[in-house]
């Protein structure tokens, strides 16, 4: 990036971040709103800037900038508070190109009656913050895992890994039967969904010594809360997602020292204000 263009996107970065303290910090639910959508005009200008893609907007605390392994494309996330303290997460794909090419993220979450089952594209997203993506090739094909946080209410908080591919068009595609079915580990599911207690501080990490997703064994607080989720929390143990060349199984009892990495766990509803510090 040149010095010139180095200079205009932090120019537009100082606009971002005063939008920005309106989007987290206004008491007013349609003031948060409103920023929220000129944050979106003012930010895709700012990415359309020459060489915006190497850019990682470092007064912006409250975006979770993530870029695939193989540098193909990156995944900007991130949420606002609606009434009632649940979570709405948007976001775009930016691919590593020439000309700006962007996908917005559309959370849909709200809509999908089965999210472990549902397939769909950037306009039918199941709304996460990422943290970290996988890369496997599956028959040829590049396959996408992303791991995120999706702060879902003040009861209830989910893991997710998410699985992101492109098609013949290069349109991203999010979804796909590669997971063992939390819960219900005769089925497979098209995303890998850890809910548990909202409070609760759950890790999940890649661990590329075992080239598997470690995660917190969770179990249910008293044995009439089994089944209920949000009511679940760690014991101390650790579960993985191991690939087998087919999917993602689940594999129990996990030995293994997962330390939860300071870029997620700053993510949570409870944490949200201490996101975003204003000048």
């Amino acid at each position: 990036m040149s010095a010139a263009d180095s200079t205009a996107i932090q120019t537009q970065e100082q606009l971002l971040h005063k939008i920005g303290a309106v989007m987290f910090y206004s008491e007013l639910y349609e003031e948060r709103r409103d920023a929220n959508y000129t944050f979106i005009q003012q930010f895709t200008n700012a990415l359309k800037t020459p060489h915006s893609f190497t850019y990682d907007f470092p007064e912006l605390p409250f975006l979770k900038i993530t870029t695939s392994p193989d540098n193909r494309f990156r995944i900007i996330t991130w949420q606002i508070e609606l009434p009632g303290k649940i979570i709405r997460h948007f976001g775009t794909i930016q691919m590593n190109s020439q000309q700006l090419n962007l996908f917005p993220l559309i959370d849909r979450s709200e809509d999908m009656e089965l999210p472990t089952k549902f397939v769909g594209d950037n306009t039918k997203w199941y709304g996460a913050l990422y943290y970290d993506i996988v890369h496997q090739k599956i028959n040829g094909h590049d396959k996408y895992f992303l791991i995120g946080i999706d702060t879902n209410n003040p009861l209830s908080t989910k893991k997710v890994v998410e699985v992101l591919q492109f098609n013949n068009e290069n349109k991203p595609i999010f979804g796909a039967p590669l997971f063992q079915s939390w819960g219900r580990p005769t089925e497979k599911a098209t995303r890998f969904l850890l809910e548990y207690k909202g409070d609760a501080a759950v890790s999940m990490s890649y661990d590329k010594t075992r080239e598997a997703i470690v995660y917190d064994h969770l179990v249910p607080m008293t044995e009439a809360d089994e089944g209920i989720y949000l009511k679940y929390v760690p014991d101390g143990t650790f579960d993985a997602l191991v690939w087998n060349q087919q999917g993602f199984v689940i594999r129990e009892n996990v030995i293994a020292t997962v330390e939860e990495e300071e870029s997620e766990t700053a993510t949570t509803p409870k944490q949200s204000d201490n996101l975003y510090q204003p000048n």
